[in-house]
């Protein structure tokens, strides 16, 4: 269906719709083609330019080869997406797709993050009782993954709390709290008090989440290191904007941007720079991340940061500064993602058609994931159409 309508809008002269179109093909191979058949077409027309784009899109979707635990973490979310618009389903099939592709996955840490993502797309499918199932799982799971276990945990914790069970999620933050105390070596102290927090965050216990954080604060302050107490901070900022904190985010914010420009190896401060990107514009300080990311030479690095402060603009309602920032960034799928946030600020905005035109250059520039949950909001029967196309070849796979 949607190679007939690559076909049609192409035929049509509207080449900007064929190439949105063809992006949304969630088989690479048929894409691939497509976009290459639609590069052809372009340089007929002499539209060079825009043919050699398409060309290396076309070479770009044929090289993208996506893991298992990747392919879990769309289905689950394409799952949430369809019954956020009515699909639900749509929502169920995919959610047990997602949950088939999680059992699949061979390492601990994996099947964490995978379970849990589809516990909530059970969720969000209505099938409330398996999401418990799948949330109890990915604690399982985590349990048995061995060293950083409380690190993995998170996930679980905010599984449970995500499907309705807060006690469970309470329970895991206080188990975590007390192996944290059990713990004599600073830094790893510091390291476990901050995942008890976000435990606490994530089960709903925002006081004892910033009293984890202010604890972890002082374990931690006997570093001297500054590359860990930069990423210490960062980590902490992040957290404290999670306990709904943003006094105390912004202040962690700061303190790690300046642990982080006192690093004197490049390489590790690029790494620093770019972590408290992502903490400032978590914390909702979309300047400090993009003054930040401006001072990364590194480029992938710097485009990681980028998108966080395109993230963060999108966030605050600033679209404009948010298209110019994603126009900025240098990797695609991060390039769309960012474009993504700008069309869902624009259709906050009320300007549809804006965010119309924002989502087709995010659809055309990376994949379709990235996309997806603005593509929800602003046009649910291209989600719809994604979430067939990707159901009709799983059952033909």
């Amino acid at each position: 269906v949607l190679a007939s309508a690559v076909t049609a809008a192409t035929e049509a002269g509207d080449s900007l719709s064929a190439e949105a179109l063809a992006s949304l093909i969630t088989d690479l191979g048929r894409r691939a083609q497509i976009q290459a058949e639609l590069a052809y077409a372009l340089a007929e027309a002499d539209e060079g330019a825009r043919a050699q784009e398409l060309a290396a899109q076309a070479e770009t979707t044929a090289r993208s080869i996506v893991g298992p635990e990747l392919e879990a973490q769309t289905l689950a979310k394409l799952a949430q997406s369809m019954a956020e618009v009515g699909g639900r389903a749509r929502a169920r099939e995919l959610a047990v797709w997602a949950e088939e592709q999680a059992h699949s996955l061979p390492l601990p840490h994996l099947q964490v993050d995978a379970l849990a993502s589809a516990a909530r797309a059970a969720a969000a499918a209505g099938e409330l009782g398996r999401a418990r199932e799948l949330a109890a799982q990915a604690e399982s799971m985590a349990r048995s993954s061995g060293g950083g276990q409380w690190h993995v945990m998170s996930a679980a914790a905010r599984a449970a709390a995500d499907v309705g069970d807060q006690a469970r999620a309470r329970e895991l933050a206080a188990e975590a709290v007390a192996a944290a105390y059990s713990i004599s070596d600073p830094h790893l102290q510091t390291m476990d008090l901050a995942d008890a927090a976000r435990l606490a965050a994530a089960a709903g216990d925002l006081v004892q989440a910033r009293e984890l954080i202010s604890q972890a604060e002082v374990t931690f302050r006997s570093s001297t290191e500054p590359m860990g107490r930069a990423l210490t901070l960062a980590q902490l900022a992040q957290i404290a904007a999670e306990a709904d904190d943003p006094v105390r985010a912004r202040e962690l914010a700061v303190q790690a941007e300046a642990a982080a420009r006192s690093i004197s190896n490049l390489s590790d401060q690029a790494l620093a720079l770019a972590t408290t990107a992502r903490a400032a514009a978590d914390v909702g300080d979309s300047g400090q991340a993009e003054a930040l990311a401006r001072s990364i030479m590194e480029p992938s690095l710097q485009a990681e940061a980028l998108a966080s402060a395109a993230r963060a603009a999108a966030d605050g309602g600033d679209s404009g500064r948010a298209e110019a920032l994603a126009r900025s960034i240098i990797d695609p799928d991060l390039k769309a993602g960012a474009l993504a946030s700008a069309a869902r600020a624009a259709a906050d905005a009320g300007n549809t058609a804006w965010a119309r035109s924002l989502i087709a250059r995010a659809l055309v520039t990376g994949h379709w994931v990235m996309s997806l949950d603005a593509v929800s909001g602003i046009e649910p029967a291209a989600a719809s159409a994604i979430a067939d196309e990707v159901c009709s070849l799983l059952r033909s796979a």
